[in-house]
């Protein structure tokens, strides 16, 4: 569970949602129960649509106050 922990971190870090990330993690890396998992990257109850906030990349760099 180690190795599916690292990837949900590398996915939520480019800016992918949890559902996404869910999906992924489930279909790909066989995790039964990724919610647990989940919790401790986008926060306990967060909906599918979330992203972490400290996703960041240049897409975000007016909203981040980079030029």
């Amino acid at each position: 569970e180690n190795g599916a922990q690292v990837v949900a971190i590398q996915m939520a870090g480019t800016g992918s949602a949890r559902a996404d990330v869910e999906s992924y993690i489930r279909e790909t890396l066989g995790v039964e129960d990724p919610e647990p998992l989940l919790d401790e990257i986008f926060g306990p109850g967060t909906p599918g649509h979330a992203r972490v906030e400290w996703a960041r990349g240049p897409w975000d760099r007016e909203t981040a106050g980079g030029t």
